[in-house]
């Protein structure tokens, strides 16, 4: 992969990691996670999670140099619409 390749993939996962930090739901899912039962996790919400993890304890570069990039999920597949509802609808 080209630098310059490499560097707007870089800024595009950026972009979801801002979104994520900004969504009310992932905050509250976040910090609600560990104190859930399982069948109380949102399949959605635990996937964006396992993808990529607490947004609020670590540094976008953090993340991206950890290389959980490989393991992200793709843009085209998260649905903003799950991150914008709030937890208990």
């Amino acid at each position: 992969m080209s630098e310059e390749n490499e560097s707007s993939g870089k800024e595009s996962y950026k972009l979801w990691w801002d979104y994520l930090q900004r969504s009310p739901k992932y905050k509250e899912y976040c910090t609600r996670r560990d104190s859930l039962h399982p069948e109380e996790l949102d399949v959605f919400l635990e996937r964006a999670f396992e993808k990529f993890g607490n947004v609020h304890t670590t540094s976008f570069d953090e993340w991206w140099d950890k290389g959980y990039i490989g393991h992200a999920l793709i843009a085209e597949n998260i649905h903003v619409n799950r991150l914008i509802v709030p937890l208990e609808e």
